[in-house]
């Protein structure tokens, strides 16, 4: 994991360096989101039990099938709020798993 990650950082650099700006390019911003939400996604599934992920499988339905299926992995921030809408319940699910991943229990 990574690799995209740091090729995106990696191009966002060169472009600012060859249009002749300083500072951080417009394009972290949007990369800087995207490893924010895979970050939260790591924690919290970092939090499930066994039966936590049975859960999250249980609760996988037909629409946020079809989310997941339409969207890049290295580009989920996108989707992460559709995904939400999809099935509401992974909120309360995933606010729970990041609070054991969070308090290391």
């Amino acid at each position: 994991g990574g690799v995209v990650a740091g090729l995106r950082g990696a191009r966002a650099v060169v472009d600012a360096v060859l249009a002749g700006r300083s500072g951080p390019p417009r394009s972290w911003k949007e990369l800087k989101r995207e490893l924010d939400v895979h970050w939260l996604i790591r924690r919290a599934l970092d939090g499930l039990d066994d039966a936590g992920y049975d859960r999250l499988l249980t609760l996988l339905n037909r629409r946020a099938r079809q989310i997941l299926a339409s969207h890049n992995r290295d580009r989920i921030a996108p989707a992460a709020f559709k995904l939400v809408l999809a099935q509401p319940q992974w909120v309360l699910l995933g606010a729970g798993a990041l609070l054991r991943a969070l308090l290391g229990r």
